[in-house]
């Protein structure tokens, strides 16, 4: 099977797989989805990085009312929206940053769990995952989703998520794992 219908089929199935999981009780999983997709990714031989990031989103409302001139505080009270994981406060068990998964060979990242930024009643709507060109070197990302939201990735040298059961205990994820390569061949849950 070709690389990008891997990643097609891995962005499709391992969210749906990973959030039916009676054991998976977190909202914020990126790092357990970036583990699994990473563990996905060599199955099929396709070389892959985990890419600690920060993200920021903002809602139509927002963008609109920067864009003529208002201040933050006056686009918030205009309806605006604005949330970034800069600010996530961090324990000495919290990780305050986001998980990513880059496919250098391809030159394309793939956010696994970008649904924990879902904010429907402010009009942030993201699709449960993504994937997006990356250029090698390249330190940062901004687009613009379906319905006019903002999204921004800026990487960081935070590697605390590497601490995290979800992240070094293979064992734990492992019927994960066989799970979304049991879909992605066939190419339905």
């Amino acid at each position: 099977m070709k690389p990008r219908k891997v990643l097609a089929r891995l962005a499709t199935f391992a969210p749906p797989i990973i959030a039916a999981d009676p054991a998976v009780t977190q909202h914020a999983r990126c790092v357990l989805a970036c583990a699994v997709g990473g563990d996905v990714l060599s199955a099929f031989a396709i070389p892959w990085v985990a890419l600690p990031v920060h993200v920021a989103l903002a809602n139509a409302a927002y963008v609109a009312a920067l864009g003529r001139g208002a201040e933050p505080a006056v686009a918030v009270a205009r309806g605006g929206h604005y949330m970034t994981t800069r600010d996530a406060p961090t324990g000495p068990q919290e990780w305050g940053g986001h998980l990513v998964l880059w496919m250098p060979t391809l030159r394309l990242i793939a956010d696994l769990d970008l649904r924990q930024f879902a904010r429907p009643a402010k009009g942030i709507r993201p699709q449960a995952a993504e994937i997006f060109p990356w250029a090698p070197g390249a330190r940062a990302l901004e687009c613009t989703l379906p319905g006019g939201v903002y999204l921004r990735y800026d990487c960081t040298d935070d590697r605390r998520f590497e601490a995290a059961p979800d992240w070094c205990r293979r064992e734990r994820r492992a019927p994960l794992v066989a799970a979304v390569c049991r879909a992605v061949r066939a190419g339905h849950l």
